[in-house]
């Protein structure tokens, strides 16, 4: 495979002819300059992503009257969340996103009488984010040198005991009588809560991923490749060898004129697995999803 190439700050990584080795250490080093790492020809072709994301886009054209029929209920992360509901950075003004939930364990809520075929669409996609999210679990257990289904046996992404989703964010493009608030972002900063995230981005820039310096810096668009990054369970597991970054969607200077769309996998250990360092004997007690799930939202006020 040779050597990352750089996706502006992110190395790239081709996934298509690499011995297992090779892509563990290769995948490895590159996530541990920031976190984040763009990987391309990993089995997920562009027009399966642009065919899911079609679906999406033609749910956010729907009126708010009609998205408000799926909205997210209290408690569970399946659903529509309307503009400003979120903050991610709970100091900062409501993000300017809106977004949708899926998680592989519910059979209803979904769109399909307005947008025929969306349930199977989305779930296909999923299906696919399975497959790739296993290979790279399976590289990182190749890292560690432990059996290398350790990490997925404890990711059962389709059961009802794992909290693994799929969100698509719309930032819409801002009219000039939208008044864009001191601070305010498309998404404020945070890090992800679970294992790994994969992340299919459009043309449209704002994604910025802190560095070890304090500094932001952009994670500019790769075409036909998904970037992949680090959550705070995986961080744990590696006791912070690899890092689960901050990031943010910022306004860029055409969000008056340009629509952001953007799809996050978000994979997560299973609710009650004890999540504990696999490289120290002396780390922190073990914590598991639902638990760790809990304390994120007492302390964010979002899920």
């Amino acid at each position: 495979m040779g050597s990352p190439n750089k996706g502006g700050n992110i190395p790239v990584l081709d996934f298509s002819s690499a011995s297992p080795a090779s892509l563990s250490e290769e995948l490895f080093a590159a996530l541990r300059q920031t976190g984040f790492v763009y990987v391309k020809h990993c089995g997920i072709t562009p027009e399966e992503v642009n065919c899911v994301k079609d679906v999406f886009t033609k749910f956010f054209a729907l009126s708010d009257e009609s998205k408000s029929g799926f909205t997210r209920k209290e408690g569970e992360n399946h659903g529509w969340v309307p503009m400003l509901r979120e903050s991610l950075d709970p100091s900062k003004p409501g993000d300017l996103k809106e977004s949708f939930n899926i998680t592989s364990i519910y059979s209803k809520g979904f769109p399909n009488d307005e947008i025929p075929g969306f349930q199977e669409t989305v779930h296909n996609f999923m299906e696919k984010c399975q497959f790739l999210a296993f290979q790279v679990l399976k590289c990182f257990a190749y890292k560690l040198g432990i059996p290398d289904d350790f990490f997925v046996g404890c990711h059962h992404l389709s059961s009802r005991e794992n909290q693994t989703a799929l969100r698509c964010l719309h930032y819409p493009a801002l009219s000039e009588d939208v008044i864009i608030e001191a601070g305010q972002l498309r998404c404020g900063k945070h890090s992800d809560w679970g294992s790994i995230t994969l992340l299919f981005q459009d043309s449209v820039g704002g994604l910025q991923v802190l560095k070890g310096d304090n500094q932001w810096v952009d994670a500019t668009p790769v075409e036909d490749a998904i970037l992949i990054n680090i959550g705070d369970m995986m961080q744990r597991w590696f006791n912070k060898e690899i890092k689960s970054t901050l990031h943010r969607v910022v306004v860029g200077t055409d969000a008056r004129t340009r629509a952001r769309i953007s799809m996050a996998y978000f994979v997560m250990p299973d609710d009650h697995f004890p999540v504990r360092s696999l490289k120290a004997i002396d780390s922190a007690p073990p914590v598991t999803m639902s638990e760790y799930i809990r304390h994120k939202i007492a302390t964010t006020g979002h899920y």
